[in-house]
């Protein structure tokens, strides 16, 4: 027979040998060739078993573990091959992972779906059918689905029924889910027991809860079935059954029907007028004030420290306890409300004093300046203006301090500056800086004209020789309601001889007849500037005439000035003066035209308008007034007098300013 045990052919003979042998192609020949097949396919059935699938059908031999599979085929294999097919008929049930070893190759894991077995896949008397994958096996036919096989995301709602579901043996049994989230059996329990859940790491049980229920202080918070909506409350309703009541609007009050209702939410009552009562009141910490804040709502302003003043800060913000100051009243201006302004200096140019009498005026151009008597920031508060007749021409107010006011500001080293400014509607200037200056060079001895140069908008000022800024300046934004601006805290150096207060237009776009308003000056020692204070008129005149000293004729004609002289010659009186007060230093005097006086001869009266009168020997407290006539109405050493000159305006003014 041509093929062996193990399916192998052999020739019985090879054409291209008997060619080579010179052998021809018998008939014999032929059939015997042709036997060989015959034969071959015909013994012991062969035809019949590869029909039948003898050749991967599996001898089983199964150990008692039901797991481990052994097989003997009729023909042994030497490796597993991908795309072998085998199928056998198995003598148990399996009850995990299985492995099939064949022909005594190596135990090789039988998988399905790509995963090991699991129990029950593998029936006794069903028969199975692997396909090899050249290391392992892959079951074609499981007797039960695994779970990836479910496809849970194509189910349909609602399309598995109870019908579908595995049935249980014990009536009133439920479905929990278990550690792992796998639903689980729940034995039904003693009758009358309730459920109950653990959390979310026990599972749920069927349990008795007290003695007879629910015992006292069991049941907590946490044990209630929580409400979705925040807010909403429980009550019981007229079966005693817990019910919720829905959260109600805003502002609602819960209202209780008596007990045969149920409770609910009703809008709040408005109280009427006088119902409130202090017992009503919420109480608080004795000596707590109540304030309106910036909504309106009512506020606790907690107790100050003893000694402490209820201090508003008007409309716009909240009051607070303020600390009564020792140097309350201090303010080293001198007329800083512009009580005084004997000069009345309204066409300012540079370096000139103005309004005020102690406020020199420093500018890029003349200007118009005025003494305003109404709006201001306390009613009649006087203040002084700048009405800028050129357009974008810096200006501003200097105000001089003496070397013997310094004195106090250098033991302190401190000072604080402050004053109150505003600009005018439709003639609007946007913004004010403020300076402190220091003067180290000769006291008292300063140049009063502190620009040096003016700059750009938003740059300051360079300031002429010897003085220097002891504050870094900004901007003030002004707006047309009044706001009071403070420099505080700046040191004061031991080598200031003089200060001087400094406020000016920095802004570049000012308008032709641009203005602004500025009063209350106030300076003091320390870190912080005190609120505004001046004295009486009379004590603030009394301190003007320390620097500046006039007398106005004005009231009457012939009005005298000062004490009665004597005529030295027939055209010429000579009358002394004393001042109300000595002066700072020996003045300079000036006065109003000569053709303003009169001099008079006290016998005869005779009398002619002056042609020229002078000032002799000036004193910090006196003057020599010598009036000279060009004609001769007098008799010598007759007393004589000078007057005002008919209705005329005269004026004599000392001026010993800084």
């Amino acid at each position: 027979m041509g093929r062996d045990a193990n399916g192998t052919f052999t020739r019985t003979h090879n054409w291209v040998t008997d060619k080579n042998n010179s052998l021809k192609i018998t008939a014999s020949r032929f059939d015997a060739e042709n036997d060989d097949f015959a034969s071959g396919l015909s013994a012991s059935g062969e035809t019949a078993k590869i029909v039948n699938g003898a050749y991967n059908h599996l001898g089983v031999v199964e150990t008692t573990a039901e797991n481990s599979i052994s097989a003997t085929p009729t023909v042994a294999i030497t490796s597993y091959t991908t795309g072998q097919p085998n199928w056998w008929i198995p003598g148990f049930n399996n009850t995990g992972s299985v492995t099939l070893t064949i022909s005594g190759l190596s135990a090789a894991s039988v998988q399905c779906a790509g995963a090991a077995l699991t129990s029950g896949m593998l029936l006794s008397g069903v028969p199975a059918m692997t396909v090899s994958d050249g290391s392992g096996f892959h079951l074609m036919n499981p007797m039960r689905s695994p779970a990836d096989w479910m496809n849970t995301a194509g189910m349909q709602n609602n399309s598995v029924t109870l019908a579908k579901w595995n049935h249980e043996s014990t009536q009133g049994a439920l479905i929990t889910m278990g550690a792992s989230g796998t639903p689980q059996y729940l034995t039904a329990s003693t009758s009358g027991y309730p459920l109950v859940t653990k959390g979310a790491s026990v599972d749920a049980a069927f349990q008795q809860l007290g003695e007879n229920g629910i015992g006292d202080n069991e049941l907590t918070l946490a044990k209630l079935k929580h409400e979705t909506v925040q807010g909403a409350i429980m009550y019981l309703g007229a079966s005693g059954t817990p019910t919720y009541l829905a959260p109600g609007s805003s502002g609602e009050v819960l209202q209780s029907g008596g007990a045969s209702a149920n409770v609910s939410w009703v809008a709040a009552g408005t109280p009427s007028d006088n119902s409130i009562t202090l017992a009503k009141m919420a109480h608080d910490v004795q000596g707590t004030l109540i304030y309106m804040d910036a909504s309106g709502t009512p506020t606790y302003l907690a107790a100050g420290t003893s000694g402490q003043y209820l201090q508003t800060a008007g409309a716009s913000a909240n009051p607070a306890w303020a600390t009564v100051s020792t140097t309350k009243n201090r303010n080293d201006v001198i007329n800083g409300g512009y009580l005084i302004n004997q000069e009345n200096n309204t066409a300012a140019t540079d370096d000139s004093y103005s309004i005020g009498d102690l406020f020199n005026y420093v500018g890029e151009n003349a200007a118009t300046t005025s003494l305003q008597t109404s709006s201001g920031p306390q009613g009649d508060r006087k203040f002084a203006r700048i009405n800028h007749d050129n357009a974008n021409a810096q200006a501003g107010w200097v105000y001089f301090m003496t070397n013997d006011d310094v004195q106090d500001y250098i033991m302190d080293g401190k000072i604080s500056f402050g004053f109150q400014a505003k600009t005018v509607s439709a003639k609007e200037i946007s913004n004010l800086r403020a300076g402190i200056l220091k003067w180290n060079s000769t006291a008292d001895i300063i140049t009063s004209d502190v620009v040096g140069t003016w700059a750009s908008d938003g740059t300051d000022p360079t300031l002429a020789t010897n003085w220097s800024y002891e504050n870094t300046p900004s901007d003030l934004a002004l707006t047309t309601s009044w706001q009071r601006f403070t420099i505080e805290d700046v040191t004061v150096d031991d080598d200031t001889n003089n200060i001087a207060l400094f406020v000016w237009t920095d802004d570049g776009t000012i308008t032709a007849n641009d203005q602004w308003d500025i009063t209350e000056w106030t300076v003091n020692p320390g870190s912080t500037v005190n609120d505004f204070s001046s004295p009486l008129k009379h004590d603030v005149a009394h301190q003007v005439d320390y620097f500046l000293m006039r007398y106005d004729y004005d009231s009457g004609s012939d009005e005298e000035l000062g004490a009665a002289g004597v005529n030295t010659t027939t055209s010429t009186g000579h009358v002394g003066m004393q001042l109300r007060r000595a002066l700072r230093v020996t003045p300079a005097v000036t006065s109003s035209a000569s053709s303003t006086f009169r001099i008079t001869n006290v016998y005869s009266q005779a009398s002619n308008a002056d042609d020229s009168i002078s000032f002799n020997t000036p004193a910090k407290y006196s003057v020599q007034v010598v009036a000279t006539s060009t004609t001769t109405p007098f008799t010598q050493a007759d007393p004589a007098r000078i007057t005002r000159n008919a209705t005329n305006t005269t004026y004599i003014q000392f001026d010993a300013r800084l």
